[in-house]
């Protein structure tokens, strides 16, 4: 049971972690660079 929270809470720190890169370029994008 804790080996499965953990997995969860670390995949949804990936996905965090992927959605802020993922809006980071994004915005890089849209200004030009």
């Amino acid at each position: 049971m804790e080996f499965t929270s953990g997995f969860l809470l670390s995949l949804s720190l990936c996905l965090d972690i992927g959605v802020a890169n993922i809006a980071m370029i994004t915005l890089a994008m849209q200004r030009g660079y």
